[in-house]
């Protein structure tokens, strides 16, 4: 029966592309960015986690004693740090 051989191998091979593509994309989007980044990025990372973790403060609250600017940088900084460890 060539019909249903090649039925067979037809639906194998559309379920192989379909993990396939779901794999690449998993990777792509999930898994290869939380390692792909640097390790400066990772460790200043790891220190505001365990920096806000003890103190129960953000760093928001230590710069309020200091100038505007500094208040800003820091949210920038938080801001974007946190944001591309999520992404």
């Amino acid at each position: 029966m060539p019909q249903l051989d090649l039925t067979i191998y037809l639906s194998q091979i559309t379920w192989f592309f379909f993990c396939f593509v779901t794999f690449y994309l998993i990777n792509i989007y999930c898994i290869i960015p939380l390692f792909s980044s640097s390790k400066k990025m990772r460790k200043l990372i790891l220190f505001l986690v365990w920096f806000e973790k003890h103190t129960n403060k953000s760093l928001i609250g230590v710069c309020q004693n200091n100038n505007t600017t500094l208040k800003v940088n820091s949210i920038v900084l938080n801001k974007t740090i946190f944001s591309n460890f999520i992404k």
